[in-house]
């Protein structure tokens, strides 16, 4: 389960794709709270690319 969840060895392409994913879902949804946690979701990816992007 650990190789679900490990996210180490993204690419900066990898947690791009990602962030598209979350903003498309987040634009498609009218649940305001779906929304919000996949805004949550977005900022965790960003800075994970961030941080990667710095490496």
């Amino acid at each position: 389960m650990n190789e679900l969840t490990q996210q180490d060895s993204l690419t900066p392409e990898d947690i791009t794709v990602q962030c598209l994913a979350v903003i498309n879902a987040a634009l498609n949804t009218e649940n305001l709270a779906t929304r919000e946690a996949l805004m949550f979701v977005l900022q965790e990816r960003l800075r994970e690319l961030y941080k990667v992007l710095g490496e």
